[in-house]
């Protein structure tokens, strides 16, 4: 089982807004959401576009730590 399915909607749809304005970032962070099965799977770069991605669609979080958003 993947993350992918995990992954908020409206992050989701922030990707895929982006995927013909840069389609490299795309397919890195779809393929590296759909190999994790636990979210330490996920390397630190992709883990941070999903936390801005939820952040620029209203996403708030509870804590100004980054290692606990994520």
């Amino acid at each position: 089982m993947s993350l992918l399915k995990d992954l908020h909607p409206s992050v989701l749809k922030a990707i895929e807004a982006d995927k013909e304005q840069f389609p490299n970032l795309y397919k890195s962070i779809i393929t590296d959401v759909e190999e994790a099965f636990v979210v330490s799977d996920l390397n630190l770069g992709t883990a941070n576009y999903l936390r801005d991605y939820y952040i620029s669609t209203g996403g708030n979080f509870s804590s100004e730590s980054f290692l606990l958003n994520i």
